[in-house]
């Protein structure tokens, strides 16, 4: 059975870039971009907003009021930030600081004060349950929220959908010796092609399924895509107007 050692501060203070790093790779995967940035800027965008979201109480703030905050808080933070994830400068964050930073990773403080690799016990115990590795699940929560209400849409369909999807692709990975009654276009075709045909087929059917399902929040998303260009041109024209 693994016991957690808790860490000396001298310990703490060492280990801590690394496993701020590797965190920020966990729960912000970088893109095909920016791979060196993108966590980084991720996580810099989700720390600005909780500072702000405690700092700024008043309800009748506006939006843009709140998101210059945002973007003024997130170039105060990014030095300091940047020196966290930087071992050479042996530097790591007080106690109030690595809360914060908990709950933008969402992991346990134990993470870091700790010689435990598992950013979340409540991780480890969904990968138990779930009979997924703990990889696994650290990237489905790391996955966007419009990924998340898809995966959703997918499981929650009748028939799943995400089921049928893993059935068929597993299908077409066996290697068959030979298929039964094959469509009449196909005799004396390769059974290969047989079985491409009915894959791709049934692929397609329950790919017409997830999107007829998808199509509500689809739209919403078009919508709020929508919402935020006319934000940002009707910003652009009053900057224009000063």
């Amino acid at each position: 059975m693994n016991t957690e050692k808790v860490l000396s501060f001298d310990e703490y203070r060492k280990l801590f870039p690394a496993k701020f790093v590797s965190a920020l790779k966990k729960r912000f995967p970088p893109d095909g971009k920016s791979k060196r940035e993108f966590s980084l800027n991720k996580f810099l965008d989700a720390y600005a907003k909780l500072e702000v979201s405690k700092e700024e109480t008043d309800p009748s703030v506006s939006q843009e009021k709140i998101a210059e905050s945002i973007k003024s808080k997130k170039a105060d933070l990014r030095p300091r930030v940047s020196a966290w994830k930087d071992s050479g400068r042996d530097t790591a964050p007080e106690i109030k600081s690595l809360l914060d930073i908990c709950c933008v990773l969402d992991c346990d403080p134990d993470y870091f004060l700790t010689n435990t690799s598992t950013l979340n016990k409540s991780d480890r115990q969904y990968s138990t349950n779930l009979g997924l590795r703990l990889e696994t699940v650290e990237k489905i929560k790391a996955y966007d929220s419009d990924d998340k209400e898809l995966l959703d849409i997918m499981t929650s369909s009748n028939p799943d959908a995400l089921n049928s999807l893993l059935v068929f692709i597993l299908y077409y990975s066996l290697t068959i010796t030979g298929i039964k009654n094959p469509p009449s276009q196909f005799h004396g075709v390769n059974e290969m092609d047989v079985l491409e045909y009915r894959t791709q087929k049934n692929i397609a059917a329950v790919l017409a399924q997830i999107r007829q399902a998808y199509a509500p929040l689809r739209d919403s998303y078009i919508h709020s895509e929508l919402e935020l260009l006319r934000y940002e041109n009707q910003k652009l024209h009053n900057e224009k107007q000063k």
